[in-house]
């Protein structure tokens, strides 16, 4: 029942701070920070790598580049050990977020790819999907590859619009 309790309360924290960090909030890391070391004292894999996820999403909107990336890293890993194929398909997606915007195309294109294994594993949700293509498109117009980065944006592109229809802020 306690550690319940202590799951459920980091669950509401981790909600509040995803909104907020949404919002675009700055300042999140000392939140962040304790949200993760709550999360590992509690000792729940999925908990705690959606924390460490959470964190690398904070520190990159920070442009801490080095911390995303090892949040991220440690967030796949836990997702991983705890066969949460979703989870990990998230942390690539970081981790992809995260190169593309230090412009590295190629590490964007190598993570991008692990993304769409882990989407597939877990039947290819469209949402996950179209970021996954999103950000390999991103990485292909930086390399020049214009005729791929529109084939991988259009069918983000089309994602989103199978999701949320036409009138949605993810379509604008």
């Amino acid at each position: 029942p306690a550690i319940r309790m202590t799951l459920d309360e980091i669950d509401r924290t981790l909600t509040t701070l995803r909104a907020r960090t949404s919002l675009g909030e700055q300042g999140l890391a000392p939140e962040a920070d304790a949200l993760v070391t709550k999360a590992e004292a509690a000792g729940y894999r999925p908990t705690t790598a959606e924390a460490r996820l959470l964190r690398a999403t904070i520190a990159r909107r920070s442009a801490d580049f080095t911390a995303a990336t090892e949040d991220a890293r440690q967030s796949i890993l836990l997702a991983e050990s705890a066969r949460d194929d979703r989870a990990a398909a998230l942390g690539w997606i970081e981790l992809a977020a995260t190169s593309t915007e230090q412009k590295l195309p190629a590490l964007t294109l190598e993570r991008t790819d692990h993304a769409l294994a882990a989407i597939a594993r877990i039947g290819t949700p469209k949402d996950l999907e179209a970021s996954a293509l999103f950000l390999g498109g991103i990485a292909r117009t930086h390399r020049g590859d214009l005729d791929d980065a529109e084939k991988n944006l259009r069918a983000s592109l089309d994602r989103r619009h199978a999701i949320y229809g036409d009138h949605h802020i993810e379509i604008a």
